[in-house]
């Protein structure tokens, strides 16, 4: 995969892959980050994979310290993760932090979101994700 740059902040960074339809992110998220910046770095994102209409999404959730709140988790579910069956994403994959409670937040936010179209998984490994996003 030929992957470009297309979103880069303190926060996450994106990359997109034309020959594969491809989205990866990276999320760097500290724990005392305010919910306001927290969710205009999720409206950065959304809005990347609005102009690119991924088939596949990696989002890599290994470095994120910051607890998504119930609130947000909602917000999510309800304005953000409809998008994906709008442009069409097939599948993701999630690279889930060791730490339990961040991984719990971010997999109940995206659980409570998730329409049926897009198939989900949860991952400890990049090299496992990859092969069953490309399969």
């Amino acid at each position: 995969m030929n992957e470009i740059s297309i979103y880069k902040s303190s926060y996450h960074k994106s990359t997109y892959a034309a020959d594969s339809s491809f989205i990866r992110t990276t999320w760097h998220t500290p724990d005392d980050m305010s919910e306001s910046a927290y969710r205009q770095e999720l409206i950065n994102y959304f809005d990347c994979v609005k102009q690119y209409k991924p088939k596949i999404i990696l989002l890599d959730a290994v470095d994120t310290k910051y607890v998504i709140s119930v609130e947000t988790q909602v917000w999510i579910a309800e304005n953000l993760l409809p998008i994906y069956k709008e442009v069409g994403v097939k599948k993701m994959a999630v690279l889930l932090s060791t730490e339990i409670f961040m991984a719990a937040s971010i997999q109940q936010a995206i659980d409570e979101g998730q329409s049926d179209e897009v198939e989900t998984q949860y991952f400890e490994n990049n090299d496992l994700a990859i092969e069953w996003l490309l399969n």
